[in-house]
C-alpha cells in the first residue's frame, strides 16, 4: 500500500516509523514544503522516498497531511501552507483518501472538503475520501507512544470513517470514534489548552508567593497530600502545539461568547509567554546587582525535556531577554549546535531542562568548574528550572521553578 505524507516533522516521522514498523507492507512517499527550515530534522529514522512535489504522490492511496501549526503576527491562524496543498491535491484528488493530523480548528476539515468538491465536482464518499485524526505524539516519551495512544477518528461521512478507522487498526491497539470531524477537531485543541490554563495558574503561583517570599514548592507539596489536587507544575511552555492551539480554539468562536467572558485562554498564554521576564528579575534579586557584562550560562535548550528539536523553545526568549538587561548569554545543548562549553567563566548557571545528557553533565563533572574562579560562592547564582540539583555548595544562591 502506497502512503503518501505532507510535512515529515515530528508527528510525519512518528507516522512514518509506526508503518514502517507494522507487519504490513506500506510503502511511504513524502512531500515537505519546509523541509529546508527544519533545525534538527538530521537523517529520518525512517525507510521513505522524498518527492519534490505534491504531484509525485499521485499513485498513493492515502495522503496524510501532518503540517505545523502556524500563527500570523497577529496571534490568527495562518492557514496559508494548508491553502496550497490543498491546491496542488485537488488536482491528484481522484480515489484518494486524505487524511489530516494537523491541530486544525474546528470546521478545518470539512472547509476543505468543501473546497475539494467544488474544485473538482467530485463527491466525498464516493470519488475520493476525507476524515481528521489529531496527533497525540509526546516526543520523549518511551511509555505513551503512536502505538498505545487511543486514536481519534472522524470522517466526513460513514465510508471515510471506515476506510480511516481501518488503517488505523493496524498501526493503533485502539480507535477511538468521534461522530463529526468537528468534534474530533475541538477535542484536540482543548487537549492542549487545558494543560495551558492550568500551567499557567501554577506560574501564576510562582509569581505571587514569591511576592512574599514564600517557597512554592513547598506550597505545591504541601497541597500534594489533598487527595484531589491535580498535579501540574510550573515551567516555561515551549513546544509547536500548547502555545499555538490557545489562538486556533479563540479564533474558532470562543472570542465570540461574552456571557460569561471567555478570555482564560488569553489569560493563561500571557501569563505563560510572561514567565522568562520573571525568571529575569528572580536572576536579578538573587544578583542584587547590576546585571551589566555578566556571564550566564544555560545547560539544555530543547523545547522539552529529553526532546531532539530546540524549535518553540522559551529558554531562547529566556535568553533574548536576559540580552537585553546587557549579559553575556552562552548556551550549551548537544541537541543542537551549541556543543562547546568553556568552563570557568559564568557568574549565572541556568539548569534549562532535565534531559538525560544535562543531567549526566552535572552527575559526571560537577558545576562549580562552571563559575569563574574568583567568584566567590555567596555571589554565585544557580538556577534550576527542573529541579535536579540536589548538592549544591549552601553559600550558591539557589532558586528552583519545579
Amino acid at each position: 500500500m502506497k502512503i503518501g505524507i505532507i510535512g515529515m516533522g515530528y508527528v510525519g516521522q512518528e507516522l512514518a516509523k509506526a508503518m514502517q514498523d507494522n507487519e504490513l507492507h506500506f510503502s511511504i512517499e513524502y512531500y515537505d514544503p519546509f523541509i529546508d527550515a527544519r533545525l534538527c530534522i538530521g537523517a529520518l529514522p525512517i525507510i521513505a522516498i522524498r518527492r519534490e512535489s505534491i504531484q509525485e504522490l499521485r499513485d498513493c492511496e492515502y495522503i496524510f497531511i501532518c503540517l505545523p501549526t502556524l500563527l500570523n503576527e497577529d496571534k490568527t491562524p495562518n492557514y496559508s501552507a494548508f491553502d496550497d496543498i490543498f491546491r496542488e491535491i485537488s488536482t491528484i484528488l481522484t480515489g484518494k483518501t486524505i487524511i489530516i493530523e494537523s491541530s486544525v480548528g474546528p470546521g478545518t476539515t470539512e472547509k476543505y472538503k468543501d473546497y475539494l468538491e467544488n474544485q473538482t465536482r467530485f463527491t466525498c464518499g464516493e470519488d475520493f475520501y476525507m476524515g481528521f485524526s489529531p496527533e497525540r505524539i509526546n516526543p520523549g516519551d518511551k511509555l505513551n507512544t503512536f502505538q498505545n495512544t487511543p486514536k481519534i477518528v472522524a470522517g466526513c461521512g460513514r465510508v471515510s470513517y471506515l476506510k480511516i478507522s481501518n488503517l488505523y487498526c493496524f498501526l493503533c491497539d485502539k480507535v477511538v470514534k468521534a461522530d463529526t470531524t468537528q468534534e474530533a477537531e475541538a477535542a484536540k485543541l482543548i487537549e492542549n489548552c487545558q494543560r495551558d490554563v492550568n500551567i499557567a495558574f501554577m506560574n501564576e503561583c510562582v509569581m505571587t508567593l514569591g511576592l512574599d517570599r514564600i517557597d512554592h514548592n513547598k506550597v505545591f507539596k504541601l497541597c500534594r497530600t489533598k487527595w484531589n489536587w491535580l498535579n501540574f507544575k510550573p515551567g516555561l511552555v515551549g513546544g509547536q502545539c500548547i502555545p499555538v492551539n490557545p489562538y486556533y480554539l479563540w479564533a474558532s468562536g470562543f472570542s465570540e461568547y461574552e456571557e460569561p467572558s471567555t478570555d482564560i485562554l488569553t489569560m493563561a498564554r500571557r501569563v505563560n509567554e510572561w514567565m522568562p521576564n520573571h525568571i529575569v528579575r528572580v536572576i536579578h534579586s538573587l544578583m542584587n546587582e547590576s546585571f551589566k557584562g555578566k556571564d550566564i550560562l544555560i545547560m539544555g535548550v530543547t523545547y522539552k525535556d529529553n526532546a531532539d528539536s530546540c524549535k518553540g523553545s522559551r529558554l531562547f526568549d529566556l535568553q533574548s531577554e536576559l540580552i537585553k538587561w546587557g549579559t553575556k548569554v552562552d548556551i550549551w545543548e548537544p541537541k543542537g549546535r551549541w556543543r562547546q562549553m568553556e568552563s570557568g567563566k559564568c557568574d549565572v548557571v541556568i539548569i534549562g531542562t532535565a534531559s538525560k545528557w544535562v543531567q549526566e553533565f552535572i552527575e559526571d563533572k560537577g558545576l562549580c568548574d562552571l563559575y569563574k574562579k574568583d567568584l566567590p560562592d555567596n555571589k554565585r547564582v544557580l538556577i534550576d528550572l527542573p529541579g535536579i540539583v540536589n548538592d549544591y555548595p549552601l553559600d550558591y544562591k539557589y532558586w528552583r521553578l519545579k
